[in-house]
Parts: structure tokens; sequence; C-alpha cells
């Protein structure tokens, strides 16, 4: 089992001086790292966490990396560790356990280095024909299976962790993270299993497993904010909010909101007011995908 701590708390091999794989800069929205792992375990395994955020191009050069994540042995007993900068995030018997640990800290980092040039709010996001959607929920709620269920469906992947509203235009950077499928929703996309065994708590899903292409730029501020939530046996349908009922909610959703209490809020208002905004009670989800696609095609012809 997957065992995260702030500190190593059992004796710890020495780390090597040299490595079998480096993934190179990575960007995540402000947050920069690199990953390196140690000879005699499977660099496939990360290929889902890192790949969305290696750096390409002149813009490799430019970057510095912000973290050292580091992939090896953590101790005699053949057990592999996930260390931050020396700090030990997470450990087990496969590649494959430690990584819940790896995107853990990578998406709390994110959070940390991004919400003074971003309003970041606890969502999932995509794309349909300039249509931009964002699925604003608490933890447990659906988001990430609904915006999984979207991608499969012909939509552009954004995010299923945080959206980046740039205060400005509320233009929408992507953080393009894979999914994390918990187990309730593993039965729903059977394509998306791991191809590698191994001890793990979520899935880790590629948007192209999925059919999605992944948003590269920012796109278009939201158009439509849908407050999910999954509950068993339900009519699945859509419940209109008003604007300031969509702003108390955004706001609610977003990081560290105490950071920049007017900005943040002033943000979350604009959206909501320009915004199609309503609860989206979830009990099968391709119905709830199809109510998705009518709110786009009626967002659509509302602007022609």
């Amino acid at each position: 089992m997957t065992t995260l701590a702030t500190r190593p708390s059992v004796a710890t091999t020495p780390a090597p001086t040299t490595w079998a794989w480096s993934s190179g800069p990575c960007r995540a929205l402000e947050h920069t790292f690199e990953v390196v792992v140690e000879a005699g375990w499977p660099v496939d395994a990360l290929a889902p966490v890192v790949a969305p955020f290696r750096v390409r191009g002149g813009a490799h050069a430019a970057t510095t990396p912000r973290v050292r994540y580091e992939i090896r042995s953590a101790d005699r007993e053949g057990r592999v560790a996930a260390y931050a900068d020396g700090e030990r995030l997470a450990t087990g018997r496969s590649t494959a356990a430690v990584l819940g640990g790896l995107a853990w800290h990578i998406n709390r980092s994110v959070i940390e280095h991004s919400v003074d040039r971003y309003v970041l709010m606890h969502s999932a996001s995509a794309t349909l024909a300039g249509v931009t959607v964002v699925l604003a929920a608490d933890m447990e709620s659906g988001k990430t299976t609904t915006v999984a269920g979207l991608l499969r469906s012909g939509f552009d992947y954004v995010t299923d962790e945080a959206v980046a509203l740039d205060p400005e235009t509320c233009l929408v950077s992507p953080f393009p993270k894979t999914l994390s499928l918990d187990p309730g929703s593993w039965p729903l996309f059977p394509e998306c299993a791991p191809r590698i065994s191994g001890h793990r708590l979520q899935w880790f899903v590629e948007p192209y497993r999925l059919g999605s292409t992944v948003a590269t730029a920012p796109v278009t501020a939201p158009e439509i904010v849908l407050f999910p939530k999954y509950v068993a046996g339900a009519t699945t349908e859509v419940l209109p909010v008003s604007p300031a009922e969509a702003t108390h909610e955004l706001a609610r959703m977003t990081f560290d909101f105490a950071r920049h209490p007017r900005r943040n809020l002033e943000t979350a208002a604009r959206v909501a007011r320009t915004a199609t905004c309503a609860r989206l009670r979830i009990g099968d989800l391709e119905e709830a995908v199809e109510l998705v696609h009518e709110l786009v095609s009626q967002r659509i012809l509302d602007t022609l």
C-alpha cells in the first residue's frame, strides 16, 4: 500500500550518482520540475503523470526546474520510493504504487505556486466548438467521471483538477494533468484499464485513451458552468441557478480564496454573470453527457 509521509521514516538507500532516465524540464502552470528514475524501475509507468508537462522546443533551455523528483530504491527489501528534493512522498513495491504520491505533490505544488497568477478553482473543464464547460464540485462529486465522459464524446480536454482563470480576461489556461479515475468509475471506462500491473488506488488516464485531444493554449472564458453531483438512482437533470448562487459556489471552489479575496470574488461574479450556470444531478453518465451537449448547442445557437 502506498504510504504518504512528510519525512522519511525509515533508513533509505543512497541516491544514485547517475540516472537511467530523466524527464527534462516540465511545467504545469507556474510549477516547474523534473523527474529522474533509477535503473531497474519501469519508466513507462511514469508516462501518464509526466508526459503532459514536458517542455519542448526553445522553451526547454529557458525552463529551470523548481523541484527535482526522484524514483529510486527505498531500502534493501526491494521497495521503491518517490522523493521531492530528498523528502520521501510515497513507498511501495512497484513504480505504479508510488505514482499517487508523485501526482499529489505535483498537484499541490501547482496550486501553491499558481494562485498569485491565476484564479484557481477546484473544477474540471473541457471545450467543444469553442465553448468552454467548467464542472465545479467538491471531491467525490463526480466531476472527473463526468469530464471523462465528455472527452469520450468529442470534447477537448483542459483539466480535471484546477481551472486556471486569467483574472483580467477570464481565459482558461490548460492544466492537462492525466485524469485520476477512482474505483467507482472504473466499470464505466473499461478501455482505460492500466496497461502496467501494480497496486494503485486510481487509474491515471491519458486523454487520448478516451479519444480526446488536449488544449495547448488558453481557451475561451467559461460559457457553461455546472455544479455536478452524482446521486445513485436519481433522475439526471439540469437545475438552473442564479448568478448570485453561482458566484457563491465558484468562490467556495477557489483555492486559497483569502489570499486575493477581492480579485477572486470579482472573477467568480464575472463568470457567473456571463455563463449559463446550473446544477447537474447525475444518475446516469451517458444521460448527463447528452445534457451537456444540449447546453453547448443552445449556447452556440444563442450567439448566432
